[in-house]
C-alpha cells in the first residue's frame, strides 16, 4: 500500500497553485478597481476644468450684455423725460 502522505502531495500542490492563482486574480481585480477610480477622478477633474473655462469665457459676453442693458435703460429714461417735457410745454 502507498503512504497516505504521498497520495495527498499532488492534491496539496494543486491547492497551492490554485491559491496562488486566486491571489493573482485578487491583485489584478484590485488593480482594475484602482485604475477605474483613478480614471473617474481624472474625468471629474477635467469636467470641472471645462466648466471653469466655459464660465470664464462667457464672462466678457455677460459684461457686454450688462452694458447694453444699461445703455438701453438710459436711452429709455432720456426718451421718457423728453416726451414729458414736450407734453408739459404744450
Amino acid at each position: 500500500m502507498s503512504d497516505p502522505e504521498t497520495q495527498n502531495q499532488p492534491l496539496l500542490a494543486a491547492t497551492n497553485q490554485q491559491a496562488a492563482f486566486n491571489a493573482q486574480g485578487g491583485r489584478s481585480s484590485r488593480a482594475y478597481k484602482v485604475a477605474g477610480i483613478t480614471l473617474l477622478a481624472c474625468v471629474l477633474i477635467v469636467g470641472q476644468a471645462m466648466i471653469a473655462y466655459f464660465l470664464l469665457s462667457q464672462r466678457g459676453e455677460i459684461t457686454s450684455l450688462k452694458e447694453q442693458s444699461n445703455n438701453l435703460q438710459s436711452q429709455m429714461t432720456k426718451g421718457r423725460s423728453g416726451e414729458e417735457a414736450k407734453y408739459s410745454t404744450d
